[in-house]
């Protein structure tokens, strides 16, 4: 397996090297909690959602109601 550069374009102004991210994790459901990520454009602000290009896939984990 070869480990990769991910090359990102940001979709407004086209910059490729200055983006920061953000991890979020939501409930949906109530039982089950998915990870939502986002990067911003440092040169232009513009956020973007990993989920827009991408199939969600079924990796979610039950809440423990502890």
């Amino acid at each position: 397996m070869v480990v990769a550069k991910l090359h990102i374009i940001c979709g407004n102004c086209g910059k490729n090297d200055e983006f920061e991210h953000d991890i979020q994790i939501g409930k949906i459901m109530s039982r089950m909690k998915n990870t939502f990520v986002f990067l911003r454009c440092k040169n232009c602000g513009t956020i973007h959602n990993l989920d827009d290009n991408s199939e969600l896939n079924e990796i979610s984990q039950d809440i423990d109601d502890d």
